[in-house]
């Protein structure tokens, strides 16, 4: 069970942002591309919060091509990581840090993930050792960036919500 006793050993916990803090989305494109499509998971929430209070780093990395399509601006997308900030809070934690890769995938950067260039940023920004680092994500592409980077991986997906 995804509780604040399973991460006692680590220091820094990150979350993907679809497939994990909130749902995938149904449309063709599974781009959420505003606040009001956005269907956020309450168990991972309730997690956030509970690990936030027990005192650990909680940030969210997410590859967000949408932004690099033209689907979505930097504003807008910014006002549905304020949707899930305001659900955090409202459940008594705190303003997360969302690090975010909005680069189209064609132009190969370091920061989209399966490249560890946004977990590299975020433990310089944390300064919490790899071994006290893990990274919960839903996709093949989180798996591999938590390996090349060096941390360890715990995968969950949403549809799991229930089964926890």
């Amino acid at each position: 069970m995804l509780n604040k006793t399973f991460f006692a050993d680590y220091e820094l916990i990150l979350f993907d942002r679809d497939g994990v803090i909130n749902e995938v989305p149904k449309s063709p494109s599974r781009y959420i591309l505003n606040d009001s499509s956005l269907i956020l998971n309450p168990v991972i929430l309730s997690l956030i919060v509970e690990l936030q209070l027990d005192s650990k780093k909680v940030a969210v990395v997410t590859n967000q091509q949408c932004v690099g399509k033209g689907l979505i601006s930097l504003y807008d997308l910014n006002l549905i990581h304020k949707k899930i900030d305001e659900a955090i809070i409202k459940l008594g934690g705190y303003s997360l840090k969302f690090y975010i890769c909005t680069h189209l995938e064609s132009l190969d950067c370091k920061c989209r993930k399966p490249k560890p260039g946004l977990l590299e940023l975020v433990r310089n920004d944390f300064m919490v050792s790899k071994d006290k680092t893990i990274y919960i994500g839903d996709s093949p592409s989180d798996e591999e960036a938590a390996k090349c980077f060096g941390i360890k991986f715990l995968e969950y997906k949403y549809k799991e919500v229930n089964s926890l």
